[in-house]
């Protein structure tokens, strides 16, 4: 018989015990990045969904006719083309009235807490608050009413 090359057993088990712990670091590595890139996602949503709701609030506010009397800490209410628009946080979601029907302007969970103070007349400050298990965010913004 001539002398034949070929792999013992030996060296085939050792190769497939490497090839399988190759295997699993790969996998290991991309399971981390994707829970970091949903985490990221995640993040990157609620940021959006924060400065969304700043502009929105502030730019209502610079072309509203006047600032209701029934404004507070709690709840803005402005008064637009004759209709009454009121912004408030309920249940997570930042929501906003016309004329008594609502709407959200964020899913729920996206924001924390939503403050209005009154400096002085026809100036509004308000303060939007985002949180998460990982970080608070705090937004805060002025806007006067150009009327």
């Amino acid at each position: 018989m001539k002398n034949q090359k070929a792999f013992t057993l030996i060296e085939l088990l050792i190769a497939a015990i490497i090839g399988i712990c190759l295997l699993s670091v790969i996998a290991l590595s991309v399971s981390t990045f994707l829970r970091s890139w949903s985490f990221f996602i995640c993040r990157m949503e609620r940021l959006e969904a924060s400065r969304f709701a700043v502009w929105k609030i502030a730019s209502e506010i610079r072309n509203c006719e006047s600032l209701k009397p029934e404004s507070n800490a709690n709840m803005l209410v402005l008064s637009i083309d004759g209709k009454e628009v009121a912004y408030d946080c309920f249940n997570d979601k930042l929501r906003r009235r016309i004329d008594g029907y609502a709407t959200y302007l964020t899913e729920t969970g996206k924001i924390s807490g939503l403050r209005f103070s009154y400096p002085s007349s026809g100036l509004v400050k308000f303060e939007l608050s985002v949180a998460d298990r990982w970080s608070d965010r705090l937004f805060t913004a002025e806007a006067a009413l150009r009327n």
